[in-house]
């Protein structure tokens, strides 16, 4: 009697403890592993990576994904409306798996609604103003924006500027092939973006456009590819070269550079995407023979 007894409580002990692993492993290990991967991160970026990897596990997702990265990019806008890219900004990558049911599309927005709000509080209780002077930062809800929501914000008194980017489509995919949604949170001293923004200024003028963010991606002698998008919405590369007269734009496309325009400006096939080119009357990308 004792043995049959015994058997169901046994049963029930370890039922609680599946539970209790599996609630510990699946909605606590995430942030456990991303607050030990911060631990090495320096002040002031440090509190305020943690303080925001909390607002979004609290708020939007307990099994948030979030991983830290030294040499992220931060965004910024200057006077014409371009946006430079400010390279070696610590941040930190947020993931929130994209679910199946049908009203989870306004489920997430409502809870990126919320987590914005409790966001902008965070940073206006460190000290931080919420950069709304330039179109490129957004204005409107998350869940008002079909693309999502671009966010500045400065702190004269730290001396730090940092940008939140977050997008609503599911488009990034983990290593099991889940479908996510993503954003990111960089940061950077205003010393340094100032003075990337500077040894940018003569190729943001040439190309740059109201609320698209530029970046270098190579250049090779005097001809060079950047990458333009509004980074939650499709982006297009730019073909250029340099003379003593000025800059010279070869072509705006999504696609490779056509072989015309290629063997013309005679752009080098060592120049990133400048590998191959388009041939229209074969209707195929070639090696660029040039």
């Amino acid at each position: 009697m004792k043995k049959n007894g015994f058997a169901p409580v046994l049963i029930l002990v370890l039922a609680v403890m599946i539970v209790v692993i599996g609630y510990f492993f699946f909605y606590k290990t995430p942030i456990k592993n991303q607050q030990e991967s911060l631990t090495t991160v320096n002040e002031p970026y440090k509190s305020i990576f943690l303080g925001v990897s909390k607002i979004f596990s609290d708020n939007l997702d307990p099994k948030i994904q979030i991983s830290y990265s030294a040499n992220g990019k931060l965004y910024w806008p200057i006077s014409n409306g371009a946006v430079a890219t400010i390279g070696s900004s610590p941040g930190i990558q947020i993931g929130s798996l994209c679910g199946n049911l049908g009203d989870e599309n306004s489920l997430f927005a409502s809870k990126m609604d919320k987590s914005l709000t409790k966001l902008g509080e965070y940073f206006s209780a460190n000290n931080f103003k919420k950069v709304i002077v330039n179109p490129y930062f957004s204005t409107t809800p998350f869940s008002k924006s079909d693309l999502g929501s671009v966010i500045g914000y400065q702190s004269d008194n730290q001396g730090l500027m940092c940008t939140l980017v977050f997008g609503s489509s599911c488009g990034g995919k983990d290593v099991e092939g889940q479908f996510f949604r993503s954003g990111s949170l960089n940061c950077n001293t205003a010393e340094n973006v100032n003075k990337s923004i500077s040894s940018q200024l003569d190729y943001l003028l040439a190309f740059g456009t109201s609320g698209n963010a530029l970046d270098m991606v190579d250049n090779y002698g005097n001809y060079y590819y950047f990458f333009s998008n509004s980074l939650i919405g499709p982006g297009a590369g730019i073909y250029a070269t340099k003379s003593p007269a000025g800059w010279i734009k070869i072509s705006e496309t999504q696609d490779y550079l056509r072989c015309d325009l290629a063997n013309e400006y005679k752009v080098p096939h060592q120049l990133k995407s400048a590998e191959k080119c388009y041939d229209p009357i074969l209707q195929k990308n070639i090696d660029n023979p040039n």
